[in-house]
């Protein structure tokens, strides 16, 4: 567990990020847990931050801003024998009331396949995830939904 405090902070991610035009405090509280047992794993990680003023404007009414709400991500995998593992995902950013004009909730729905060659040394992995990323009433941006598919190749040393 961590919590991290910046007071003032000049950019969007407290240390790192865009400026903002006006320095703006921020708490950000962060969890991860890890089970596994006998080929199951189950992670968890949650993440939230708050800002009392995470709007910042310029002189022309530009506005920077921290990101603030709950991000959320699960996931189940389990490990067969023959070294395929199956997994999915649940993810979800929930963007905190006053920046909802900018930004949209996303949430992901994965399923994932995995096979592990030569130990863990080489794997090959593939997913699928459905995005759904809604509007909120007061939101300038549509509705939308996406279909993602990743294909990723590791080598180990």
């Amino acid at each position: 567990m961590t919590l991290n405090q910046n007071y003032n902070t000049l950019r969007t991610g407290g240390q790192i990020g865009v400026l903002l035009h006006q320095p703006t405090d921020m708490n950000t509280y962060m969890s991860d847990w890890l089970f596994k047992y006998r080929g199951f794993a189950f992670a968890s990680e949650f993440l939230y931050r708050t800002s009392v003023n995470p709007l910042t404007f310029n002189e022309e009414n530009e506005v920077r801003y921290v990101y603030n709400g709950l991000g959320q991500n699960f996931q189940a995998s389990y490990l067969l024998p023959s070294n395929f593992e199956f997994a999915g995902r649940y993810t979800r950013l929930n963007p905190g009331r006053q920046i909802r004009l900018y930004e949209l909730e996303v949430q992901h729905f994965t399923a994932g396949l995995t096979r592990y060659l030569r130990g863990h040394r080489f794997k090959l992995q593939s997913d699928v995830t459905y995005e759904l990323m809604g509007a909120y009433g007061e939101g300038t941006h549509p509705a939308r939904n996406n279909v993602i598919w990743r294909f990723q190749v590791e080598l180990g040393i």
